[in-house]
């Protein structure tokens, strides 16, 4: 099992003290870890877990790696309806990952998760709400969240929005869309949410933190799969399960369409990963492979982000990473690996994700990020989905920490230089 961290433990035993709390930490400092850490601490019997859908495999895959013989159940917020009837029990701990998904109380999640009418909501004798988004837009938003941890103490709807929204009669009714009294919301906070920033406990964090989130996905027959568990030792360092996957003679290219399939797939929740990873970390760099979807992100956030992508002019791509680097409205930049890969300076940011894993050397393109003049410790997140060779080669990468020169395609040097250059 996996040792915490310092500040990891600290968290814990807050937690302990405040059974009904908000972990709120900044995105890629480990949440989930100390969620899973603290039931254990409890010994609880019945813990359920509600979350986006995007992270019910992960949560699977992280309950095993800190809790392997825990008693718990994971739900999508989606489908709080049709589990209605199970979640009647009286639950031991309840954890709301990314609970700013409950912040609109008319919203039929929030409602199955909060109660509503007759229905009381999910009853737990201890609750921990994950965010790293604790205040997305306006106060108002954390309403809902604080009057199920604590009813009552928080008042009214319209006491909370008149105090900290600065509420006013409009001619179609109450707006609550303001911001007021915030040092007093803020110390009043401490009391039920602990916030940890990356720069925080920087001087506990490695230079680089590698994570795998692997995303549910309907794509099946990847026929890379059984090539790899046919060449791959999971004893293997990554250099050295990449020649042998090479060796074994795949054909490579019958799956490039699969592979674009995959990619596309995946669009809707790595757009609402980045949307998350920009609210918790300011400014996000996210690498793909296909032009369909680097498109595709670069429409979703047209009003924040740039685009790099092999064909555009020398002039083109420095206009992008200057943008990148110094306009405090652009908060995300979007590369293709074989372009943006190398060569760039994109120290703006300390957060990377990979919407797509393009058999490229992928520490060149991290390393876009970690390069002289970033003091902090970078963030590198690889976006898979469940059961490809993608995610087998990317949960290699965070294991071992090896990154590989060249995955798949094999490439003369000229080839190399050509794609490296755009």
């Amino acid at each position: 099992m996996p040792s915490l961290l310092p500040y990891q433990e600290e968290g814990i035993e807050w937690l302990l003290q405040h059974p009904r709390a908000i972990l709120a930490d900044q995105m890629g400092l480990g949440k989930t870890a100390q969620a899973i850490s603290l039931a254990r601490t409890t010994k609880s019997d019945s813990t359920l877990v509600l979350c986006p859908a995007s992270l019910v495999l992960n949560w699977h895959r992280e309950m095993d790696m800190w809790w392997r013989d825990g008693s718990y159940q994971v739900i999508p917020y989606s489908q709080l309806k049709k589990y209605k009837t199970d979640l009647a029990q009286f639950w031991g701990f309840l954890v709301l990952d990314e609970s700013h998904y409950l912040k609109n109380p008319k919203a039929k999640r929030t409602r199955h998760a909060f109660g509503f009418r007759q229905w009381k909501g999910i009853q737990a004798s201890r609750v921990v709400a994950l965010t790293g988004t604790p205040l997305v837009n306006r106060p108002m938003e954390l309403y809902p969240l604080l009057n199920f941890l604590h009813p009552g103490q928080w008042g009214s709807r319209h006491a909370f929005g008149l105090r900290y929204c600065g509420g006013w009669k409009a001619p179609w009714g109450w707006d609550y869309s303001g911001a007021t009294s915030l040092d007093e919301l803020r110390g009043r906070l401490q009391t039920v949410m602990l916030r940890r920033t990356k720069d925080e406990v920087l001087t506990e964090l490695p230079e680089k933190r590698r994570q795998v989130i692997e995303l549910p996905g309907h794509t099946r027959g990847d026929v890379l799969v059984r090539k790899w568990d046919e060449a791959v030792d999971p004893s293997m360092s990554f250099e050295e399960a990449m020649s042998a996957f090479r060796k074994s003679k795949v054909d490579f290219s019958s799956a490039s369409a699969l592979r674009r399939q995959q990619g596309e797939e995946k669009l809707p929740f790595v757009t609402a990963h980045l949307e998350d990873a920009i609210a918790s970390s300011g400014k996000v760099v996210c690498f793909a492979h296909h032009r369909s979807v680097l498109e595709s992100l670069c429409l979703h956030f047209s009003h924040c982000a740039v685009l790099l992508y092999g064909g555009m002019s020398a002039e083109a791509k420095q206009k992008a990473v200057d943008i990148f680097q110094n306009d405090p409205k652009c908060k995300l930049f979007i590369g293709q690996i074989q372009s943006a890969g190398v060569g760039l300076t994109l120290t703006a940011s300390s957060h990377v994700v990979f919407a797509e894993l393009d058999w490229a050397p992928m520490d060149q393109a991290e390393d876009r990020c970690h390069r002289i003049g970033q003091q902090g410790s970078v963030l590198v997140q690889y976006l898979v989905q469940a059961g490809t060779v993608e995610a087998r080669a990317a949960h290699l990468l965070a294991k071992k920490g090896v990154v590989a020169r060249r995955i798949l395609d094999e490439l003369t040097t000229e080839e190399k230089v050509e794609r490296m250059m755009g």
